[in-house]
């Protein structure tokens, strides 16, 4: 008898424990072995900045030199740089290290401006940590000091979502903190 307890109270247990999320599972899709590929940036800088602009005055503007339209302008520059994923950096490959660096391979179509340092380029040969949940995920130098903050809006074994908030200052329309999401697809 006591040998069916044993066998139905491991078979309870067993149960009991299917259906719990798998939290050390998610936490290792980070560093897949095939590395992440850069699909997507989304933004409220636009909005934010279209608002901001609208509630200036005529007279604010007009003490600058500028037009309400050449501000809107830059506006719309800045996002275009922070949200647009251009082909030469859809085929970088970032990879997530188990020694908590970062790595980017990059692909082979160049980017036409050597200015511009991709999508990618402030993760390339820094250091990332995340708790066991894979809820939060640190971006740090190698001296481990803190770069960025960001949420994990999504983390499965063929999406990585991270958001976090950044800041922009402009001595007519102020402050905007807006959100940025990158959107990494599995390779």
């Amino acid at each position: 008898m006591n040998k069916y307890f044993f066998v139905f109270a491991l078979l309870v247990l067993g149960l009991s424990n299917c259906g719990e999320p798998d939290t050390i599972g998610r936490v290792s899709f980070i560093g897949r072995a095939d590395g992440w590929r850069a699909d997507a940036v989304e933004s409220n800088l636009e909005s934010l900045a279209a608002s901001a602009i609208a509630q200036l005055s005529d007279a604010q503007i007009a003490a600058t030199g500028r037009t309400r339209e050449s501000i809107q302008a830059q506006y719309d520059l800045r996002v275009t740089r922070e949200t647009m994923v251009e082909d030469c950096d859809r085929d970088d490959l970032i990879f997530f290290l188990d020694n908590g660096q970062m790595r980017i391979i990059f692909g082979n179509v160049g980017c036409p401006d050597p200015q511009d340092p991709g999508i990618l380029a402030g993760f390339n040969d820094n250091f990332y940590r995340a708790d066991l949940d894979a809820t939060r995920f640190e971006l740090l130098r190698p001296d481990q000091s803190l770069i960025a903050n960001f949420e994990v809006l999504e983390l499965t074994e063929n999406v990585f979502r991270l958001e976090t908030t950044r800041t922009v200052t402009d001595s007519l329309v102020g402050t905007i903190n807006y959100d940025w999401a990158l959107r990494l697809v599995a390779n």
